[in-house]
């Protein structure tokens, strides 16, 4: 079997070269910058038979690209430490990981047993596309690099440098 000359394997070549070039770009490492995720305060709630108030929050993603949730608390006015919230399984909570541009969800935050004023904050970043390859390939047990090319880099993608934190309102005294 012959081979193909020299002369036509080389469009092929630099156009492989250009393909990389292209997805190492997509793929390079760029701050996070969405911003329009609001947090509102909606009221207080309880269950029956419970004393325990809950301050409902509506999450809402006005921003124009989906969103990945990377994390909640509760911060207390006065207390160095953040504080993991208090939930209940009646009342809303959201367990996906993602939140789609334009959708909006409620959440149901315990009151923390702190006297003073305390505000929820959520953690979140872009959902961009290495994120969502990486995820693909973590669930289909895909290879995250080529010999010694990193392709998607995982420690990259949790850079604090890629989250955005927003507030509630305080709330409390």
């Amino acid at each position: 079997m012959k081979l193909p000359s020299l002369r036509h394997r080389r469009p092929f070549g630099l156009a492989l070269v250009g393909g990389l070039a292209i997805l190492m770009f997509i793929l390079s490492h760029r701050p996070a910058t969405c911003r329009s995720i609001v947090i509102s305060f909606a009221g207080y709630t309880n269950l029956p038979n419970d004393t325990l108030r809950f301050a409902l929050f509506s999450v809402s993603n006005q921003d124009s690209a989906t969103i990945r949730l990377r994390g909640n608390w509760v911060e207390v006015e006065g207390v160095q430490y953040p504080k993991a919230p208090t939930i209940n399984p009646g009342l809303p909570w959201s367990t996906g990981p993602t939140l789609k541009r334009g959708v909006s969800l409620a959440l149901a935050v315990g009151e923390p047993s702190e006297a003073g004023r305390w505000r929820f904050c959520l953690r979140f970043s872009p959902y961009t596309l290495r994120e969502r390859l990486l995820d693909y390939a973590f669930k289909h047990n895909l290879p995250t690099k080529l010999g010694p090319l990193l392709i998607l880099d995982s420690q990259q993608i949790l850079n604090p440098t890629n989250f955005i934190t927003n507030y509630s309102p305080w709330l409390g005294n």
